[in-house]
């Protein structure tokens, strides 16, 4: 696997790109930078500028939690999982988090599911999983399946690095 590009270097090629695809760039980084910032419409070389006058660096300012209330210029940036962890919030089984902050994982690690309530007819086809796979070809792996009790502020801060996005203790 080649090895995860360094955020200094991440800066040099979306600054570039920035120059030739303006509106993508904007809408993938610089907007979410910014939002960190507390700023509005600064180009990468600016917010560059600004870290070193801050003494921080991009990597600081990458690590910077994402907020639910930040609403982008196409409104509320929410994937399938930190879109679940909303519903979860609002529907009261998690409080006091950062729905923004949630990957997959985090959301089937979650120590919600009923692993009791599970149908005969999942265990007859899936005898060595713990949860109900409803379609699919292949088997979904999902280890640490619901292990881990929800808490406030939960992944909010918790380093995580590709490709296997372990928890450290106390996360």
């Amino acid at each position: 696997m080649p090895s995860i590009l360094d955020p200094d270097m991440l800066v040099v090629l979306l600054s570039f790109l920035e120059r030739v695809y303006a509106y993508p760039i904007k809408r993938i980084f610089t907007e979410a930078m910014n939002k960190r910032m507390n700023t509005t419409d600064l180009r990468i070389d600016e917010i560059s500028v600004l870290l070193a006058r801050r003494n921080e660096t991009i990597a600081d300012l990458m690590a910077v939690v994402e907020r639910d209330e930040w609403w982008y210029s196409d409104g509320w940036s929410l994937v399938c999982s930190s879109f679940v962890a909303a519903v979860y919030q609002a529907g009261g089984l998690l409080s006091n988090i950062e729905a923004t902050e949630f990957t997959p994982k985090d959301i089937y690690v979650l120590d919600i599911f009923d692993k009791d309530a599970r149908p005969e007819k999942c265990g007859q086809v899936d005898p060595d999983i713990p949860f109900c796979q409803v379609m699919g070809n292949w088997l979904m792996e999902m280890p640490g399946y619901a292990t881990v009790h929800p808490y406030e502020h939960m992944n909010e801060r918790c380093p995580t690095e590709a490709p296997d996005f372990n928890r450290t203790e106390g996360c």
